[in-house]
């Protein structure tokens, strides 16, 4: 049992080959979302927002308030991050047009607002640093009230960054 080796013609080419595309992932960048107005109210919106974190970080154990101003911002600086990613990754900007943009921005506002005012009010005298537990955590009412300021500060300014972006969002719906 012998078997016969038969000749194979084989062809060669030269030259550059080609291969097909794949209709794998592609990856696009849209800048348009981000140098909008729309886009650069969210980019200083999470700005501020990581700076109110970065504030609030190195001091917010055993104040309630600072603690609730902290977690805030930490998620709508997070939010707001996804936000810019996903617009960023789409053809035309969708995400500004819709109820929950509006949503998003107003209780922004809301909340920063509130949770500043309520950081005001706890820390707006001497008087309110009486309680046994806070006697024993805060030594100094007048250093933690004047380290409270940059705290309230940047969180009403992110409360109205926010509010301002909901009147825009409000304004492009009317019209």
């Amino acid at each position: 049992m012998s078997m016969a080796l038969s000749p194979t013609q084989v062809t060669i080419t030269t030259g550059p080959s080609v291969p097909p595309s794949s209709p794998g992932l592609r990856f696009h960048l849209n800048v348009s979302f981000v140098t909008s107005l729309d886009g650069l109210l969210t980019v200083s919106e999470m700005v501020l927002s990581i700076i109110v974190y970065a504030l609030t970080v190195s001091s917010a154990v055993g104040i309630a308030s600072l603690n609730l101003l902290m977690s805030l911002s930490f998620c709508y600086w997070l939010l707001c991050f996804f936000i810019l990613l996903s617009e960023s990754m789409l053809t035309k900007p969708v995400l500004p047009t819709t109820t929950f943009f509006l949503i998003f921005h107003s209780f922004g506002s809301v909340l920063y607002v509130f949770i500043s005012i309520a950081h005001l009010a706890i820390f707006s005298s001497s008087a309110a640093m009486v309680g046994a537990v806070l006697v024993k955590a805060v030594y100094n009412a007048d250093a933690v009230n004047a380290a409270g300021v940059k705290y309230k500060a940047m969180g009403l300014i992110a409360g109205a960054a926010h509010l301002f972006h909901t009147a825009l969002i409000i304004k492009k719906m009317i019209s």
